[in-house]
């Protein structure tokens, strides 16, 4: 299968996604399925990103423009036709890279599944709340709604997204955890 991953960025201050999804990627790939990663360039003076390993292909797009989704789209729409896409797994929601990620798949009629990483949780929610409605009424119910599937980490997560009464089938998939590699023990 072809599947292409979008996240707004691999920097390391973004948090446990910037090592989840490039790790999730990597065991698809070993799996055997074609896997491309798209994902927002790192800002100036930010931290080299976490970038996986070399045989998974990362687009990095430069963001411009006041919501800068329009070039993220793009990179998307033509990541998604060079490599034949039969699935979208978009990660996070609220940016403009993540709208532009659901416009793209409804453009191209691609399935896009959304891990939602925590960003629907009360307590998330309240965070920038006025902002979050607006959002929320202006594009993010439906980008939601038009998903294949939302993917949850916990069962506590899926019954919150139950809650919000979406109407898209939820998956509960936990984050695989990897050992830090000075953890691991040395060959003999």
């Amino acid at each position: 299968m072809n599947v292409l991953w979008t996240i707004h960025d691999l920097a390391p201050e973004s948090g446990g996604p910037s090592t989840t999804a490039p790790a999730a990627c990597e065991s698809l790939a070993r799996l055997g399925h074609r896997v491309e990663l798209v994902c927002g360039a790192p800002r100036r003076g930010g931290r080299a990103p976490l970038l996986p390993a070399a045989s998974l292909v990362v687009s990095t797009v430069v963001r411009g423009g006041l919501l800068g989704g329009s070039a993220f789209g793009k990179a998307i729409e033509a990541r998604a036709s060079a490599m034949s896409a039969e699935v979208l797994h978009d990660n996070g929601i609220w940016a403009a890279c993540n709208h532009a990620a659901a416009l793209a798949a409804r453009k191209l009629k691609i399935p896009r599944l959304v891990s939602v990483r925590g960003m629907l949780r009360p307590w998330a929610l309240e965070r920038k709340r006025l902002k979050k409605k607006v959002a929320w009424l202006a594009y993010q119910r439906l980008d939601l709604a038009t998903a294949r599937c939302l993917v949850a980490t916990s069962a506590d997560e899926a019954a919150e997204l139950r809650d919000l009464k979406i109407g898209v089938p939820i998956a509960t998939i936990p984050h695989g955890v990897a050992e830090r590699p000075e953890r691991l023990p040395r060959p003999a």
